[in-house]
């Protein structure tokens, strides 16, 4: 797990938790299969993707019931963890076999940055959805003014990235999916600390 996401999760664990997490229900958005798992070559056969997606699975089922056992967070703090936990899972594995090549990583950063924009927003969705109807244009607005700024500022990683700016190499594309991946993540996280907040603050009255 990220240090970020622990740093965030600490932080959010602040608020005192009123929400019954039920015992035998999952409260992920991320449900695993086996199309998250498009490895290649003669070694990857069926079964041993089938034994891989469920050794993770079953990862995260025991995080899932500690969390729950623990007690002290709230059930969108431990929505979060296992989420951010499964999009983390999937990479570190597919990291192991496609390391050795710029193209690999670059695709498994690809994959995990995608799953991290999915998750942004459904946050975002999330939040839009706690908010009354005239307040909604204000965050619509803010989500777009990210996304302008996500894109100028991806520009300008690319521009920075040229031989003449950082000595070439094929490395540079690997810095580039890496900054790409944070400035994503970051922005879900972002958006699921509003949205925590709001929840929080509603339970509090």
């Amino acid at each position: 797990m990220c240090k970020i996401i622990q740093l965030i999760l600490l932080f959010c664990c602040f608020s005192s938790c009123k929400e019954n997490i039920q015992e035998d229900k999952s409260i992920s958005n991320i449900k695993l299969d086996l199309s998250d798992l498009n490895l290649s070559g003669a070694d990857f056969t069926p079964k041993v993707k089938k034994d891989l997606l469920a050794m993770i699975n079953l990862k995260c089922d025991s995080l899932e019931t500690s969390l729950k056992r623990l007690g002290g967070m709230s059930k969108n703090q431990i929505e979060f963890y296992l989420d951010t936990f499964k999009i983390s899972a999937i990479s570190d594995h597919k990291m192991l076999y496609y390391f050795n090549t710029t193209s690999g990583l670059n695709f498994v950063l690809d994959e995990q940055t995608n799953k991290y924009d999915s998750l942004m927003n459904i946050y975002y969705t999330k939040l839009k959805n706690r908010l009354i109807q005239e307040d909604k244009k204000t965050l619509i607005q803010a989500q777009r003014a990210w996304l302008d700024f996500r894109d100028k500022e991806l520009e300008l990683i690319r521009m920075l990235r040229y031989e003449e700016y950082s000595g070439g190499g094929t490395m540079q594309s690997n810095i580039y999916m890496v900054m790409r991946n944070d400035l994503i993540k970051r922005r879900m996280i972002e958006l699921f600390i509003h949205y925590e907040w709001l929840v929080n603050l509603e339970t509090d009255y």
